[in-house]
């Protein structure tokens, strides 16, 4: 992990003040030293901050509240093409994870879709790693070793496949989806199943195998990402 996204990152799990859990409430938000606000989410009997789940409240310190939750808060600062993009530039993680999925963007044309202000309506994405797809190569007989190689690809069917992975919903946390079906961008629906330990598996119609998350719940200024081990399939 890169210094200055590991300095963001910490800068997100601290409250503007001192937060009391008598404060977490479901519906309610705190906003971080980094700017982006955090969402109260519950679910059963249990409570979520984001798609983090809350384990403790109201661990007294010496100069402040800490609140145990189970998984490190992500947010960017930046909408979700930049937030790709700087997964892409290894400006996040040491490896690279969407480089794909940045070049078929920029090939589809949907970056000026995909890059809205703060306050513009919201999207939740699903962000096929490159090892998806490479994944996807070999399923369709066509090698795609590079990112370049997409555009061997039909333009349309790129286009067709990326709104796949796009929902207009205000952008969700895994906290916020339950199993069933969701409409993407696309038209064609998405299945989701259960959730456990956090995260749900996503399908495509067009797939013969469940997708998984592997980097949920992560916060841009125009809506969630959670980064997945296969491309989904209209």
């Amino acid at each position: 992990m890169q210094n200055d996204f590991l300095t963001s990152t910490l800068l997100y799990h601290v409250s503007n003040g001192n937060l009391a859990g008598s404060s977490i409430n479901t519906g309610g938000s705190s906003g971080s030293a980094l700017g982006p606000n955090r969402r109260f989410i519950t679910r059963g009997s249990d409570k979520y901050i984001n798609g983090s789940k809350i384990l403790a409240t109201d661990v007294q310190a010496e100069n402040g509240t800490v609140h145990v939750i189970d998984k490190v808060l992500l947010a960017t600062g930046a909408d979700i093409v930049q937030s790709a993009l700087a997964l892409k530039d290894a400006k996040v993680f040491i490896a690279p994870e969407l480089s794909f999925l940045v070049e078929a963007v920029l090939y589809a044309d949907l970056a000026g879709a995909l890059t809205a202000a703060a306050g513009s309506p919201s999207f939740t994405v699903f962000a096929p790693s490159d090892a998806a797809f490479k994944q996807l190569g070999v399923d369709l007989g066509v090698p795609l070793n590079v990112p370049a190689d997409i555009r061997q690809l039909p333009k349309d069917v790129v286009t067709a496949v990326l709104l796949n992975h796009v929902i207009a919903d205000g952008g969700k946390f895994t906290s916020e989806m339950n199993a069933g079906n969701v409409s993407p961008l696309g038209g064609t629906a998405l299945t989701f199943g259960a959730f456990t330990n956090g995260t749900l598996t996503i399908k495509g119609n067009g797939n013969a195998t469940v997708a998984n998350m592997v980097i949920p719940d992560v916060q841009t200024t125009n809506g969630v990402v959670h980064v997945i081990d296969r491309v989904l399939m209209p």
